[in-house]
């Protein structure tokens, strides 16, 4: 241990000094801005910003441990990502997440073996769970008094007395979605545990499928490493990993879909074995069901597997397309056995259709920067609050950007492309992002005539694209490489802008 702390003292002080010193004065400057009418929270500023920091050094140290133990990247990454994943577990307030409460009550319908939604005489799909769990994990607007509510109740038996709400929202989501929480739930259920402790396994299992699932995206990718573990220690990757959604579910099944997809079309593989098919087939009908077909376009990227890693050329084709014929199977079963309350609004559906230029000009100016503060916001992780942006100093966003305009400037790995590899590598994302805002606005546009935007859409909708971008910044023509950025400030970055975040989240709820 003495050799690891000179090593972070030799290596490491002067990017964590002024990370430290960064974050201290974010959470100083986020304190007075948020409690300034309320001097009694005065006296514990200074224990929050020592409490980060050493909260801040530990995670380096153990890094630089871990590192020094000739652990692979991916071990690494599994380490630190869960212990900062089970902090966003524990500071992020239950419901308050964007449209969690829904999710929420439709995952517990989902346990308790209803799988196809029951409306009920209101025509809405609702379930129960016991009031102790809404007394106590109620936070939809913001409740100061959550963490101790929570520290006096994690343990306490639970009542009898129902509370029912609405799900009505998330209805239309296939029950494979919702697997990782439900497994928890059923798991506190079967140990007889209170139901403050079962909804919150709920979120543990949902961030450990999460995190399996990019462990092996970052172990099986045979290239941009660094990369991948740059997006997976994103803060609204891990919160949206632990969280009552199907994002978890769907942004590691990408990351691993692209991952494999990169590996059989650049790694040694010879021949594809049948373990390695049945992937194909598998991932690409769990992206499908996610989110409705939306993501279903990632399936392209097995159609630049060379032809030659199968055992006959055709072989090839005639498994993309039966691949692609079984995820069409299951959304279309799933769409033909439920009836959600979300449906396509007709009327905006009819003015796509008779108004196309239109509709792709809306596109175009909404992706371009109709609100570019709240997609950066919602996609690097700084809606700390449902329906509420914790005010902070965008320094970490150019951070986020600069590292990644670095990594991909200065990768060593890059491939040179052939030019039908850059057309389907910029062809998914395009297809992707027209998708999401079609559907945004056939869903939950209600107004039409006067719109030059299209509402509803976040940023993080489009994190499942991520792994998509250091293959979108390489060349079609030989380059010189250049020196790589260092694994190591990738790693400094994930901890220390992950420590902000939560930070900002637990003060904004203190």
């Amino acid at each position: 241990m003495k050799e690891v702390l000179k090593t972070f003292f030799k290596k490491y002080w002067k990017v964590s000094l002024g990370l430290i010193a960064l974050n201290s004065v974010l959470l100083a400057y986020n304190f007075l801005y948020e409690k300034v009418d309320t001097g009694k929270h005065a006296k514990y500023l200074i224990p929050l910003i020592l409490i980060q920091i050493v909260a801040e050094v530990g995670l380096v140290v153990l890094y630089n441990f871990l590192k020094k133990k000739n652990w692979k990247i991916e071990r690494i990454f599994l380490a630190l990502a869960g212990i900062l994943g089970l902090a966003h577990v524990f500071l992020t307030p239950m419901n308050q997440l964007p449209d969690e409460i829904g999710h929420i009550f439709r995952a517990y319908a989902i346990s308790e073996g209803k799988l196809i939604g029951e409306k009920d005489e209101n025509g809405d799909y609702r379930s129960c769970i016991s009031r102790t769990y809404w007394e106590v994990l109620n936070n939809a607007q913001g409740d100061s008094e959550y963490y101790k509510k929570l520290k006096d109740n994690f343990l306490s038996k639970t009542s009898d007395e129902l509370w029912c709400w609405s799900y009505s929202n998330t209805a239309g989501y296939h029950p494979v979605v919702y697997a990782p929480q439900v497994m928890g739930i059923l798991v506190g259920k079967f140990l007889h545990l209170p139901i403050v402790l079962t909804m919150y396994l709920g979120r543990i299992f949902a961030l450990i499928v999460f995190l399996i699932l990019c462990f092996f995206a970052i172990k099986l990718v045979p290239k941009f490493k660094e990369f991948f573990v740059f997006f997976a220690f994103f803060p609204e990757m891990l919160q949206q990993g632990m969280a009552y959604s199907a994002d978890g579910l769907l942004i590691g099944s990408a990351l691993l879909l692209t991952a494999l997809a990169f590996k059989y079309i650049y790694g040694d593989d010879k021949k594809l074995n049948k373990k390695q098919i049945a992937s194909i087939y598998l991932l690409t009908t769990l992206v499908s069901i996610c989110k409705k077909i939306i993501y279903l376009p990632l399936f392209l990227l097995f159609f630049l597997i060379p032809a030659n890693k199968f055992k006959k050329k055709w072989h090839k084709y005639l498994h993309l397309a039966l691949s692609f014929a079984l995820a069409l199977v299951v959304n279309l079963s799933w769409m033909l056995t439920q009836e959600s309350s979300v449906s396509a609004n007709t009327e905006n559906l009819s003015f796509v259709l008779a108004n196309l230029l239109r509709f792709l000009v809306m596109m175009v100016g909404t992706a371009l920067g109709a609100n570019p503060g709240y997609y950066a916001e919602s996609g690097l992780g700084l809606n700390l609050a449902y329906g509420h942006y914790v005010p902070l100093v965008d320094i970490y966003l150019y951070l986020a950007l600069v590292l990644l305009v670095l990594l991909c400037v200065r990768n060593s790995e890059k491939i040179v492309l052939k030019r039908i590899e850059k057309y389907i590598y910029w062809l998914i994302p395009i297809i992707v992002i027209s998708l999401i805002y079609f559907v945004s606005f056939t869903q939950w546009q209600y107004t039409k005539t006067d719109e030059v935007i299209i509402e509803g859409t976040q940023g993080r909708y489009f994190l499942p694209l991520v792994g998509l971008i250091p293959l979108i910044f390489c060349p079609l023509k030989s380059e010189k490489s250049k020196k790589p950025l260092s694994v190591d400030y990738v790693f400094l970055f994930g901890i220390f802008i992950n420590s902000c975040i939560l930070a900002m989240k637990f003060l904004h709820n203190f």
